[in-house]
């Protein structure tokens, strides 16, 4: 069983497709996904909730996915953040790693490449 199993991420992403697609693949890794469709929701969750790890969107309505990831940073919330989006150019991942996240990966994604980044942030490798 790998590693991921039972683990708890945040999925936040303003688009219902893509927040169902990345269920699937958190459940196909025995994951334990929450989804929320704005950073004002994420920020609002992850005050009452502990996540093992963060998916989220850049391109959303009132915050951002790089207001989100430096309010929680702000917050001292240590969750590691997977940046979840379509930019994917050298200067995009830089913004996301400026911003306080972790990682980043492209939609669309694959299965291979979530769980390759999931276990990079989770310190998981077998």
């Amino acid at each position: 069983m790998s590693s991921l199993a039972g683990k708890k991420a945040l999925v936040v992403d303003d688009n219902p497709t893509n927040l169902k697609v990345a269920m699937r693949m958190l459940k196909k890794l025995a994951m334990d996904a929450t989804t929320v469709e704005s950073g004002v929701e994420a920020l609002a969750l992850t005050e009452i909730n502990s996540f093992d790890v963060i998916l989220l969107d850049i391109q959303m309505p009132d915050l951002d996915g790089y207001q989100t990831a430096r309010a929680l940073r702000d917050r001292e919330i240590k969750t590691p953040i997977i940046a979840y989006t379509a930019h994917a150019l050298g200067s995009d991942i830089e913004l996301c790693l400026q911003a306080g996240m972790d990682e980043h990966i492209c939609k669309p994604m694959l299965l291979n490449q979530l769980e390759e980044k999931l276990l990079k942030v989770l310190g998981g490798n077998d």
